[in-house]
Formats: structure tokens, C-alpha cells, sequence
């Protein structure tokens, strides 16, 4: 299979903080490897139970497609200098002496920081009328771009492969979103 063809063009080496380069998550997820952690964690949410719903109106899962195909996820998360990491609220400025882990921690630890396309997944029912779980390109670095839709779209599909259906919103570059 072409790489580029299905997923889209690796997108240029992101800029990366020095925590981004030296720590990944503490939630680190891999969706081949984890998928039965992650479906049956998403589907709490879809059940009903209040917990994962208010936690995730408040906090975003990050997730990466990296060089390789590979989709990463955590939820985001902030760390100090010795790398203790806590989970960062949306919209909330990192504590006192933390730094904001964002898309590039998800990758290899490193100065290289490739991806084809990354984004968030939160509880939200804005687009579709009721709460649900919904995917997006909404990545500072590895997302919001034009040419993203092909690779998103493959991106919701490869989520549904482990039975894990989410809502997919493509977002372009002028902030347009697009329900997928």
C-alpha cells in the first residue's frame, strides 16, 4: 500500500519544546495495540456514565498518524522539568512550572517530530445535535490543513476497523469544519 496515497504526505518536521522532545504521555495509547482498552473506555462515555463525558467536556485526547501509519493517542497532559505529567484542562494555561505536552510528545522521543496528520477526539454534540464522540484535525502542527480530508477520512475508518465509531469533522484551514 502507498503510505501517501492512503493517508496523505508526511508533513514537514513539526517544531517541538524541549519537554516534547525529551517526554511522551503518561496516557500513551497505541490504537493496534490498545484498541480494546480504548474502545471499552470510549464506550463508558456512550453508555451514559457521567464520568468519561464530564471529563472529556474538559480535557482532550490527542492522537497522532505517524511516518509509519501508526495512530497514537493520550489524553493531553502537562509535565515538570523532571517529567511528572497531569492532565491539562482545555483552555487552561499549564501550572506553575509545567509545560504543555502537545501533538509532537505522542512521537518518538527526539528532536524529529514527523507526522502525516494529528488532531483531538472529545465528547461534544455541537455538530450532530447529541453528545458522541467525534475525531478532528484540529492540530496546531500536524492538522488544519486543506489537503487533510482524504487522510481523515481514512483515519475514522481505521478507528472503525476495531469497532470504535466516532464522528469525523475535517477542519481546513480557514477554521471551516466539514462532518465527515
Amino acid at each position: 500500500m502507498n503510505l501517501d496515497q492512503h493517508w496523505g504526505p508526511c508533513l514537514p518536521q513539526a517544531t517541538a519544546s524541549v519537554p516534547e522532545q525529551l517526554f511522551q504521555p503518561r496516557s500513551l495509547l497505541k490504537l493496534s495495540r490498545d484498541y480494546g482498552e480504548i474502545r471499552s473506555y470510549l464506550a463508558l462515555a456512550e453508555k451514559g456514565f457521567a464520568l468519561p463525558q464530564m471529563v472529556h467536556q474538559a480535557a482532550t485526547i490527542l492522537w497522532v498518524l505517524d511516518r509509519d501509519a501508526q495512530i497514537w493517542l493520550a489524553v493531553e497532559e502537562q509535565v515538570t522539568d523532571g517529567g511528572r505529567g497531569t492532565i491539562l484542562l482545555r483552555g487552561i494555561d499549564p501550572a506553575f512550572g509545567y509545560t504543555k505536552l502537545g501533538h509532537p510528545s505522542l512521537l518518538e522521543p527526539g528532536p524529529e517530530k514527523i507526522a502525516r496528520l494529528g488532531g483531538e477526539i472529545t465528547w461534544d454534540g455541537r455538530l450532530t445535535g447529541r453528545p458522541n464522540w467525534v475525531i478532528s484535525n484540529r492540530s496546531g502542527r500536524f492538522g488544519l490543513l486543506d489537503h487533510q480530508l482524504i487522510g481523515m477520512r481514512a483515519v475514522v475508518k481505521e478507528f472503525e476497523k476495531y469497532n470504535i465509531h466516532l464522528t469525523g469533522w475535517h477542519v481546513d484551514a480557514k477554521g471551516k469544519v466539514q462532518l465527515l
